[in-house]
């Protein structure tokens, strides 16, 4: 029986749980963070290793991963990251669609990157704690993908398919997560 309770003597305990709760060491963001590493090393790796990116990118992609991973760690002792987590969630948000702009901008927007882009963009969408930053993060991203159609031209599909595909995925994001929110 936990007595702590009934007297405000005793301390809780700190939990290893699921929670957004200030008692417990695991939350949503520790996950997204870890998961945000996992997929930067991951891609990092496999990219390098299928020559589709340079030894600087790969460099780039395993510090990034070693970053969050690190940030992490250090949430779990150290106050500052822990208070400080959400805004490193947000940031990894805006880099990991900034860089899959950009790869989908070299492979010239084809579908199976623009399908790929828009499942990136919906799911990055998901770690946005309020209404304003995340209708902000949608609508950056959105003028980011529409303006790199302006310069690729891709026979098999058009800039106004892609820049449809993108606003219907916000839209959907605008209110699937902002009416959780």
């Amino acid at each position: 029986m936990d007595l702590s309770f009934f007297t405000k003597k005793f301390r809780k305990p700190r939990k290893i749980a699921l929670s957004e709760k200030n008692n417990s060491i695991l939350t949503i963001e520790h996950i997204y963070i870890v998961l945000a590493g996992l997929i930067y090393a991951i891609n990092g790796y496999v990219y390098f290793d299928q020559k589709l990116i340079g030894k600087y990118i790969f460099v780039l992609n395993i510090v990034l991963a070693s970053l969050f991973f690190a940030v992490a760690v250090l949430s779990s002792f150290l106050k500052f990251f822990k208070k400080n987590l959400t805004y490193v969630v947000y940031t990894s948000s805006y880099m990991i669609m900034i860089q899959s702009v950009l790869e989908s901008y070299m492979y010239q927007h084809d579908v199976n990157h623009i399908i790929g882009l828009l499942i990136v963009y919906m799911v990055c969408s998901m770690g946005f704690k309020s209404n304003v930053t995340l209708n902000i993060f949608l609508v950056v991203n959105f003028i980011g993908v529409s303006s790199s159609t302006f310069f690729v031209q891709n026979p098999n599909l058009s800039s106004e398919v892609i820049i449809l595909a993108f606003f219907t995925g916000g839209v959907v994001s605008m209110v699937s997560i902002g009416s959780r929110l």
